[in-house]
């Protein structure tokens, strides 16, 4: 039988690679960056964003995108690339630094950008990981709605003449007086009014100004009173017209002076 013969040098080649470690090629993965939280909003204030919306009045002036990116293993980069329609207008590169990562970018929208835009937030390979839509429209932002104000109704609920105040009580309440009196006041009594306002007493002998009084009203329920030197030729008619802070009459108190 014939033998195979095998060269020394060839054994002892194949068992030296025999007795090499396995070489096991093992793909290394590339960290998975993800976009967790992407918002488009009108400030950055403590790493977190404030005003967040999808839709923006022309008059807004600048956005930011505001972006969390979670899965760098090791510091790396992202870009954010701001698109007005399909056009680029602006490209901002961002570190990112741990594992969890806030950051955003900001940009001046123009008045006249108005209609859809973008924010294409892009790996450091250039890939998109996420697109963030907005829109800019021409109407400004309406204010919320205004609560209607119901009119304050100031009423005179007591207006009297009388010759003296007294705890805020009038004294001598009448609507004749004989000369000579020195002195009368006018009482009122104000209600209806739940924010503090003011009246005006307006002195008449006959039809004839004689004082013009402003009054503090505090409260829904308020006393207040003025007075007048009466002069001794001055017999006839008077009265006293009280008026709201508008200047219309709520009531008039009449009197005569009697000689």
């Amino acid at each position: 039988m014939k033998r195979l013969f095998i060269p020394l040098t060839t054994v002892l080649a194949l068992v030296a690679i025999c007795l090499l470690p396995p070489t096991a090629v093992q793909a290394q993965e590339t960290p998975q960056l993800t976009v967790e939280e992407g918002v488009i909003c009108t400030d950055v204030v403590d790493r977190q964003p404030v005003g967040a919306n999808t839709s923006f009045a022309a008059s807004v002036d600048r956005l930011c995108c505001f972006t969390r990116i979670t899965g760098a293993e090791d510091p790396t980069t992202i870009t954010h690339v701001w698109y007005f329609g399909d056009i680029e207008r602006a490209r901002i590169e961002l570190s990112v630094r741990s594992l969890s990562w806030r950051t955003h970018s900001s940009k001046v929208i123009q008045a006249h950008e108005v209609g859809p835009w973008r924010v294409d937030v892009l790996d450091e390979a250039g890939s998109v990981l996420k697109t963030i839509r907005f829109e800019i429209t021409s109407a400004p932002t309406p204010p919320p709605p205004a609560r209607p104000q119901v009119p304050t109704q100031l009423e005179v609920a007591e207006g009297v003449i009388c010759t003296d105040v007294v705890d805020r009580q009038p004294v001598g309440a009448n609507t004749s007086f004989a000369a000579p009196i020195e002195k009368l006041c006018c009482f009122t009594r104000i209600t209806g009014v739940e924010d503090p306002a003011t009246i005006t007493h307006v002195w008449y002998f006959g039809d004839i100004e004689r004082a013009r009084i402003e009054l503090s009203v505090r409260s829904i329920n308020w006393r207040t009173h003025s007075s007048k030197v009466i002069q001794a030729h001055e017999i006839g008619p008077w009265r006293v017209d009280v008026l709201d802070a508008a200047g219309a009459v709520i009531t008039s108190i009449r009197f005569t002076i009697t000689g």
